[in-house]
């Protein structure tokens, strides 16, 4: 019920899952936001730019990857234990796919 009062207290807070989980789907919201402003550049200027097939496919696939790996955050929700070892390989995989978002939208 909405009105009851959330525990307080050792254990009532977040525990390792949810710290990672939230950081993760920024991560992923700032990539998926990259690739949605690459993407929506393309359409602007298409009539100044001439589309090379290979580039929206790629932007497609990184988008699926996106989603794919916040839908894989589902998965380590009974992890128990978390070291900085596991933490830190978890993290650094939304973090090179949005470099890898990144890079369709620079300038050449």
């Amino acid at each position: 019920m909405p009105w009851r009062k959330r525990p307080t207290g050792h254990g009532a807070g977040m525990d390792g899952y949810n710290y990672l989980s939230v950081l993760v789907s920024i991560i992923l919201g700032l990539g998926i936001t990259n690739l949605l402003l690459g993407f929506a550049g393309l359409v602007r200027e298409r009539s100044r730019t001439r589309m090379y097939a290979p580039v929206p496919i790629w932007m497609a696939t990184l988008f699926f990857a996106h989603v794919q790996m916040w839908w894989a955050m589902f998965g380590l929700v009974d992890v128990a234990h978390w070291t900085f070892a596991k933490f830190l390989s978890v993290l650094l995989q939304p973090v090179a796919l949005f470099l890898t978002s990144a890079f369709p939208s620079c300038p050449t």
